[in-house]
């Protein structure tokens, strides 16, 4: 017998099936093709031949594009919202109609009920009133009585000073998490300026500046004193006014509620920068204790005088009335608080002059995680590709499903009894991995657990059935919080109930989730530095505006450009002919919200393919681009090919550029009237029912793309992904472009203008698509 005769059917078979694969070895062939001489001939006069180098193998692919994080989103985190009001009793003549307090009740009303939402009042006049964070009615109800009593002054800073002590004493009780997850928010409510206005000194006031004493200690009194001048100007002197401006902290000590933020001898007091240090305070209070944020709006409450005056008469001038210094203030209040101004004549019918954003914080999110996977590839670093093939993307190699019988096409392969495919809810790898429990790859009837849910609802790879078995969550991808999709996990043998990313299983010094982000096994140890490694380069670019193309709203996400180097790519096996090849290559984002740690990452996922239909041949070639400059050129040629069919049948129907719209139903009558039954493009044959059906899967009836505008909208939520409808193929647009572009060039000679019968034909053609669709 024969060498060859004596080597084993298997090896045969082995042999064959690593031709597929890609294992190709010249020397291999041509030792069994010596042995077989040697067999039959003489073995004199022969020397060995050096065999031929094996060649390389370019089997890598670079993808360079773009990702974001999940839009902001509200979360019902506590809302705190204290309204400062003035109560100074020139109110009685700007709003004797009290709509300020019916304006606040009806907000009160709508906002109480809510849990998260918590309020807090202080009423200010020549004194300050609190009434802490509450949820309870009967303790806000002292600030929506309009009985309440009215003061004779508009103590701003005092009103401040108050607030400032209650917002830090109510962040000292909160908790650290609570109070990073807190909006505090203020509303401040006034009619006018702030009184008393005083200028720092003791000798600035028309009693002082004629007394003959020396108050202030300067060695200098009356009107030799600087102090004095001008001091019959209210403008520069306003202490003229307020009799407490030049007073002791002694004297003002039996009047302890009132100014409660005056301090020391005769102290400056509602000046502008006293007032901004008081607003400085209050914003650093989010700083300095972290708490999610603090805003202060302010609102200007305001009549007409002649409203003003029918009302109190000549005594209306008694409350020196400066709306313009008022206005000039309280904006600058709102600007420095990082809030909003609200200018309102309550002369107006308008009842939403209180309604500012109260919502909770937005919960921004950042990207923690990204990784590439190519499903057809599986790691194996003594392969010679690094890996063995996966034509069906279930974890099992093709060798492996050869040797095992089940079928390398079908990640279910249990079958009926007629051979016909019909799975039963686990996959190969699932059933392999946990046959000694019961379940078996090729046996319908037997799996340990009867599936009665095959759906896949979070999308991670693993089908509900799975997930009940594994005791992982069905609706959490990663129910270990480690970043690593439970799928993922079960593929690569690592634990998706344990966050075990940050170990190293293999004890090669790498990680398993480095490993798994560079497509090596966490199990098997292999040189630390190796050629058959996905490689990341990621770049973040701060906040961008972008837009969701399916619900149209834009918001800002924080972004990211990346290139990812050196996916590897397989030779895969295909039940039909243009699937030889096929790659899928995954692209996964992990979302964190930055206001909680631990809660669950959020998922997206986009999808290109690739395709290596033998060594050294793939497509797109070394680089598929989805960075935007280069999404919006292919858009851009797309629509240049049907611009080109556009003018031919604009010029033989006679209209005028763009007064005819070529619809997607006249673009495949031209394709059934104008091209050949088959049609060479890119290297491939196409029939004109395979272009007519591509020009259905990219365009809708008015030739617009189905194509997202942005490529960033190639991301989709994970529980969404579906491969067949969110998988982009560079290669299928190239190849549709080419069909286009071949179109358009015979489209002007193929149509003529005596086609009357063709035109009404299409027309009619066009009028029933529209009804259908």
């Amino acid at each position: 017998m024969s060498v060859v005769s004596r080597f084993s059917a298997y090896s045969l078979l082995k042999l064959g099936f690593d031709l597929h694969l890609g294992r190709f070895r010249t020397p291999l062939i041509a030792g069994f093709i010596t042995l077989h001489v040697l067999v039959a001939c003489s073995r004199s006069g022969l020397e060995p031949v050096p065999p031929e180098p094996v060649p390389e193998i370019d089997h890598f692919v670079d993808i360079e594009g773009r990702f974001c994080g999940e839009p902001p989103e509200e979360e019902a985190f506590p809302i705190k919202i204290l309204f400062v009001i003035d109560q100074s009793t020139s109110l009685q003549c700007t709003d004797s109609q009290n709509r300020r307090v019916r304006v606040l009740n009806e907000l009160v009303n709508r906002l109480a009920p809510q849990p998260n939402i918590f309020l807090g009042f202080i009423g200010f006049a020549n004194w300050s009133r609190e009434q802490g964070f509450t949820q309870n009615p009967q303790e806000m109800a002292a600030y929506l009585d309009p009985s309440q009593g009215l003061g004779p002054a508009t103590d701003y800073q005092g009103a401040l000073a108050t607030t400032l002590r209650l917002l830090e004493g109510d962040m000292l009780e909160s908790g650290v998490a609570v109070r990073a997850r807190t909006r505090y928010i203020i509303t401040f409510i006034s009619d006018g300026a702030p009184e008393p206005r005083c200028r720092q000194g003791c000798e600035d006031d028309r009693t002082r500046c004629s007394d003959g004493v020396d108050n202030d200690g300067d060695g200098v009194t009356d009107m030799s004193d600087e102090d004095c001048e001008d001091v019959d100007d209210i403008s520069q002197r306003p202490d003229s006014l307020y009799g407490v401006c030049n007073t002791t902290a002694d004297a003002r000590a039996p009047f302890s509620e009132d100014y409660v933020g005056m301090e020391g001898l005769c102290p400056a007091y509602n000046q502008p920068e006293q007032l901004q240090k008081q607003i400085d305070d209050l914003r650093a209070l989010e700083t300095i204790y972290g708490a999610g944020e603090v805003t202060l709006n302010t609102v200007l409450l305001s009549s007409p005088q002649e409203v003003v005056e029918s009302v109190c008469g000549p005594a209306a001038a008694s409350f020196g009335y400066n709306t313009e210094q008022a206005r000039a203030l309280l904006s600058g209040m709102a600007d420095a608080g990082g809030g909003s101004f609200r200018d309102v004549n309550l002369a107006d019918t308008d009842n939403t002059f209180l309604d500012f954003d109260y919502s909770s914080l937005r919960s921004a999110y950042y990207v923690r995680e990204f990784y590439a996977r190519n499903p057809s590839f599986i790691g194996e670093p003594l392969q010679e590709w690094g890996g063995r093939v996966d034509s069906d993307g279930d974890g099992l190699s093709d060798f492996e499903e050869y040797r095992e019988g089940t079928n390398p096409l079908a990640k279910d392969s249990d079958k009926d009894r007629s051979g016909r495919v019909i799975g039963d809810g686990y996959g190969d790898l699932f059933e392999l991995r946990f046959k000694g429990s019961g379940f078996d790859p090729l046996d319908p009837s037997r799996p340990a657990l009867p599936c009665t849910s095959r759906g896949d609802r979070d999308g991670d790879g693993l089908s509900d059935c799975e997930e009940l078995f594994l005791n992982t969550d069905p609706l959490s991808p990663d129910t270990d919080g480690d970043s690593l999709l439970d799928g993922y996990e079960l593929f690569a043998d690592t634990n998706p109930l344990k966050a075990d990313a940050e170990l190293d299983t293999d004890l090669d010094g790498e990680v398993n989730r480095d490993e798994m982000r560079a497509g090596t096994n966490p199990r098997v140890a292999e040189p630390r530095v190796s050629i058959n490694k996905v490689r990341y380069d990621v770049q973040e670019l701060g906040e961008l505006t972008v837009v969701d193309e399916e619900s149209y709203l834009s918001s800002e996400r924080r972004c990211y450009d990346f290139v990812v180097r050196d996916v590897p790519l397989m030779t895969t096996l295909a039940d039909e002919r243009e699937n030889r090849g096929l790659n899928r290559i995954y692209l996964t984002s992990f979302s964190q919200a930055l206001s909680s740690a631990e809660a669950p990452s959020k998922v997206r996922r986009a999808c290109v393919e690739a395709v290596m239909s033998g060594p050294n041949r793939k497509e797109p070639g070394d680089l598929i681009d989805l960075s935007p400059e280069a999404w919006q050129w292919m858009r851009d040629q797309l629509y240049l090919a049907v611009d080109d069919i556009s003018d031919c049948v604009w010029a033989e129907e006679g209209g005028a550029d763009g007064s005819i719209s070529v619809s997607r139903d006249r673009v495949v009558n031209l394709v059934k009237n104008c091209l050949p039954e088959t049609i060479d493009a890119k290297g491939y044959r196409f029939e004109q029912s395979e272009m007519i059906e591509r020009i259905y899967e990219y365009f809708d009836r008015r030739m617009y793309l189905n194509l997202p505008q942005d490529p960033i909208n190639l991301f989709v939520p994970l529980a969404q992904f579906e491969p067949n409808t969110y998988c982009h193929s560079p290669k299928r647009v190239d190849e549709l472009n080419d069909l286009l572009n071949q179109l358009g060039t015979i489209t002007c000679s193929c149509l003529a203008p005596s086609d009357d019968t063709q035109s009404d034909n299409t027309q009619s053609d066009n009028t029933q698509s529209d009804e259908e669709e």
